[in-house]
């Protein structure tokens, strides 16, 4: 996905809103890899103790767009690519402004898994504008994919056993003890207990492949049986 975040004069509201659309576009992919680069107007600092997904590495401190920035990496748990690597300031900076003297670090590759194996800028490439191409690098390997694949998978559906429920509340002795603390707590995991030791797996296949409906309107619209001879 490639963005242009609102500038950092724009209002609160405005901040928001971007992230906002951004996280819930992010969220609806349905792609095992998720790459977010672009222009985000944001200097996002060197990494915050408690952090994860920032770096060490910045070529400017945190500001307060930088901020938002990093919060929104951490809830979509988004490695932030450019702080990854240690570069000279030339392969760092990604703004140059018209005349010259101002230099920031504005555009920033985001990856959902952690693929990056070289991010930076290509000085020699000009591309007729302030802002320098940046160029990420990342990582296929299919095994992690796979693998990122089935640890996403729902949890397959369970049902209740009502019988096997049944068996084993018949077989369980509860006594009223003298604190109704520890009265509590036990009946309390017993019914926890009970409750899970009798749940299996659903089937996976519809057995039931006509409901009643729709099977007693085609009983309807059969007609009787035909007489044999």
């Amino acid at each position: 996905m490639q963005v242009y975040a609102s500038m950092c004069d724009s209002s609160e509201e405005q901040h928001e809103d971007f992230y906002d659309d951004l996280e819930e576009l992010a969220r609806s992919q349905k792609s095992s890899c998720v790459v977010v680069s672009g222009d985000f107007n944001a200097g996002i600092g060197s990494q915050r103790q408690g952090k994860r997904f920032i770096g060490p590495n910045s070529a400017e401190p945190r500001n307060a767009a930088g901020e938002r920035h990093a919060n929104f990496c951490e809830v979509l748990h988004l490695y932030h690519g450019n702080s990854q690597f240690m570069k000279t300031p030339m392969k760092r900076w990604t703004y140059d402004s018209p005349n010259g003297q101002n230099y920031h670090e504005l555009d920033h590759v985001l990856c959902n898994r952690g693929a990056f194996t070289n991010i930076g800028v290509i000085p020699s490439f000009n591309i007729g504008s302030v802002h320098r191409l940046l160029r990420a690098m990342l990582h296929s390997d299919r095994s992690l994919i796979r693998l990122a694949r089935i640890r996403s998978r729902q949890p397959r559906a369970t049902v209740l056993d009502a019988e096997a429920m049944q068996t084993m509340m018949n077989d369980i002795d509860l006594e009223m003890m003298d604190d109704i603390d520890e009265d509590y707590n036990c009946l309390l995991n017993t019914i926890s207990t009970v409750a899970s030791r009798s749940r299996m797996m659903a089937p996976n296949h519809n057995f039931r492949r006509i409901t009643e409906a729709t099977r007693k309107k085609a009983e309807k619209t059969d007609g009787p049986p035909a007489k044999s001879c």
